[in-house]
């Protein structure tokens, strides 16, 4: 599959905007859950589109460089919008319900996760050099969103627990 733009670093003085990285940004800092909720859309929405691009990079056995930076990316907009997930659910105040299905969208998120790295890793490993006496990975990352009460068979809104790493 050609590209019209090659997926290379260019080496450009950045614009004073984008030094300007310390600004948070509106959901960082908003105590809406709404606006937190609209963030998560987005970010949700790019990462799904990270993610079928790295698998379909995957079958169409595109170049294994170009593979590991997509790997890069969707791990990337996995961790932004885990972030994003858990200023949410600090800040809304849901009911058990509500709370279950929170619960329910954010293991969903992370099984798709863990399925799309492991094919992307399947791909990659036969390309990957082996270091003697090691074995390879995805990466090394905890993508468990949730730590459940084991006491409950549902998961209670006040006992959701984010994974930090």
């Amino acid at each position: 599959m050609a590209t019209r733009f090659p997926l290379e670093m260019i080496e450009e003085e950045p614009e004073e905007e984008e030094l300007e990285e310390d600004e948070p940004e509106e959901w960082q800092t908003t105590a809406d859950p709404a606006v937190i909720k609209h963030r998560r859309i987005s970010a949700k929405s790019a990462h799904t589109k990270s993610l079928n691009q790295a698998l379909l990079a995957t079958r169409a056995g595109e170049d294994v460089e170009k593979v590991k930076l997509l790997r890069a990316i969707i791990v990337r907009e996995y961790e932004a919008l885990k972030e994003i997930h858990t200023r949410y659910m600090e800040l809304a105040k849901l009911n058990q319900e509500d709370g279950d299905k929170e619960y329910k969208w954010a293991y969903e998120v992370t099984e798709k996760q863990r399925k799309a790295l492991k094919d992307v890793q399947k791909y990659l490993n036969p390309h990957l050099p082996k270091p003697e006496g090691s074995v390879l990975t995805s990466g090394g990352c905890d993508y468990n969103f949730f730590i459940l009460d084991q006491n409950k068979s549902t998961p209670d809104v006040h006992s959701i627990v984010v994974m930090t790493q």
